[in-house]
């Protein structure tokens, strides 16, 4: 009744807003997308660039789309380093950044009365940025640390240590060392010939959302870019992973207290039509306090701590990951206990009120997410360069909804199978119980 109660309200709330949304694309090929959200008194101005780390990186460039993306702000032909940060801060806004698998983005957020100034420092940096040899060295260290403290967090350990495991070939599972020495050997020549290679207006979508009037906005956008030239891309894309065959597991010990199990399933990428019943599996094993895992693991049987259960799909793949917190003694029991209730889902399915729990809880998360203006524009975006619809993600609690019960079943019992699992076992490195690698493949044969 409570999830029932906030669905509704969020839904009554989003349908009492003011909005429309326009697509522009200019003779160059640049797209442009306007969100138009009344009353409210931000513009979020979001530039992104079909280019991005992994899939569209050799192996000994790995990290170079997110080094570029720390370096455009950093100074242009007609601000110095420091510039532009300091003029978006003086209007009040702010600027950030991040780059993912698909594609690289730049965000701003500045007062509505500010919107064209903005896109004009906007402009200046997509066109003009210069690449201060004494910033590119500062970055590198900045970036090197952030690299650094990927494996500090036990579960960021277990998350890029099981990729590593699952992707042998794809840029996924690229070795963290491999990935430091990547990034080391980078350098301003390197983030310049890329710059110049992808950056380029048909390959960029711009979004803007806000407070804000879509033709003024075209009539802008139109006059600062109409030097910016296009060329032909030719895309560097990384090998695809082939089919997993086997049961893999490893077992690595560090500097922590307790133990930390993760199970991952190769599953699929982003767009495919099994990724919303895996979005809903996840769910129902391990999305909250009322899962199955978390109510038979840690509820009942008190073999772990905390458990979750996710689905990650990517540009090129996906895995749902299982990954939970436990005692020395307690691990094997708590394996064999994880494993026996995916089997019981994939024997004998899900009921009819799980099913319809788990739609309602991501109806409601994706609402509360949307309640971020710039978590809109950054769906958008996204979907604008993945699969060329602004509206992707806008459809995607219609495809959830649509998922039925003989589809979980099937589903299930196609990507939740031992030839498909992959397990990293992290324990302190004072542990006196360890399973070794060949316990672990012995237990998954005997349960799975």
């Amino acid at each position: 009744m409570f999830l029932k109660i906030i669905l509704m309200s969020l839904i009554s709330l989003n349908m009492g807003e003011d909005m429309s949304v326009k697509q522009y694309t200019l003779n160059n090929g640049l797209k442009l997308i306007v969100k138009e959200v009344k009353d409210i008194t931000a513009v979020y101005i979001i530039a992104g660039f079909k280019v991005g780390m992994y899939c569209y990186e050799p192996r000994d460039k790995v990290n170079i789309s997110h080094y570029v993306e720390h370096m455009l702000f950093k100074g242009t032909e007609k601000r110095k380093v420091g510039e532009i940060a300091k003029e978006i801060e003086r209007m009040g806004g702010y600027l950030n950044g991040f780059t993912a698998d698909w594609g690289t983005a730049y965000l701003m957020q500045v007062p509505f009365d500010k919107v064209e100034y903005a896109l004009e420092i906007n402009a200046d940096a997509v066109m003009h940025s210069t690449f201060p040899e004494n910033e590119v060295i500062k970055e590198k260290e900045v970036i090197l640390h952030e690299l650094k403290g990927w494996l500090d967090d036990p579960y960021s350990f277990l998350f890029h240590r099981l990729l590593e495991l699952v992707f042998e070939v794809h840029n996924y599972g690229i070795p963290h060392e491999s990935l430091l020495i990547s990034h080391n050997n980078l350098t301003r020549e390197d983030l310049v010939k890329w710059y110049r290679k992808y950056y380029k207006p048909n390959n960029m979508v711009l979004v803007v959302v806000g407070n804000v009037n879509s033709d003024n906005i075209y009539r802008k956008v139109k006059e600062l870019y109409k030097d910016f030239r296009p060329s032909k891309i030719d895309w560097y894309r990384c090998s695809q992973e082939p089919p997993q065959k086997e049961v893999r597991v490893k077992v690595y010990k560090g500097d922590i207290n307790k133990v930390y199990v993760g199970i991952a399933f190769r599953g699929v990428k982003e767009g495919h039509p099994d990724v919303y019943g895996l979005r809903l599996i996840a769910n129902i094993l391990g999305g909250g306090h009322s899962s199955r895992l978390d109510m038979k693991i840690v509820e009942n049987k008190k073999l772990a701590s905390n458990i979750f259960a996710m689905m990650y799909p990517q540009l090129d793949d996906g895995t749902l990951l299982i990954g939970f917190e436990t005692e020395e003694d307690k691990v094997k029991e708590a394996i064999e206990e994880v494993l026996r209730e995916i089997k019981n889902l994939k024997e004998n399915g899900v009921t009819q009120d799980e099913l319809k729990l788990s739609k309602k809880m991501f109806k409601v998360n994706y609402i509360l997410s949307n309640e971020r203006i710039s978590n809109q524009g950054i769906k958008i975006l996204k979907g604008t360069i993945m699969f060329d619809d602004p509206e992707f993600y806008d459809k995607y609690v219609k495809k959830i909804e649509e998922v039925s019960l003989s589809e979980i079943r099937k589903i299930a019992n196609e990507y939740l199978i031992s030839s498909n699992l992959s397990m990293v076992v992290y324990y302190p490195k004072n542990a006196q119980k360890i399973l070794q690698e060949k316990d672990l493949k012995r237990i998954i044969g005997e349960v799975f």
